[in-house]
């Protein structure tokens, strides 16, 4: 049930950065893969009650970083993770 949840936030996720950023089909692939392991490590790292729920939380984080500068280029990277992290607004963008 919440990989389905997770999997259908992803999806929609992916498809609306797809269409304000621009990125390929291939990447949206590798994109939607990525963000739903991440959700669903991050739940069991907030379900785990022998970790560090912080520490882990903050490296799956920065792996996924590392992930999302490995499948998007330079210019398309920094738009996905403005957006995320609101320093851009998703009206700002126009797809050229």
């Amino acid at each position: 049930l919440t990989r389905d949840i997770f999997s259908r936030y992803v999806e929609e996720k992916v498809r609306h950065m797809q269409e304000l950023i621009g990125f390929t089909d291939p990447q949206a692939a590798q994109l939607k893969e990525m963000e739903l392991q991440f959700l669903l490590d991050v739940q069991k790292a907030e379900s785990c009650c022998w970790c560090n729920t912080g520490k882990r939380i903050r490296k799956l984080q920065a792996t996924r970083k590392e992930s999302l500068q490995k499948i998007l280029d330079r210019d398309h990277f920094i738009k996905y993770d403005g957006i995320e992290n609101d320093r851009i607004r998703k009206g700002d963008l126009r797809v050229e």
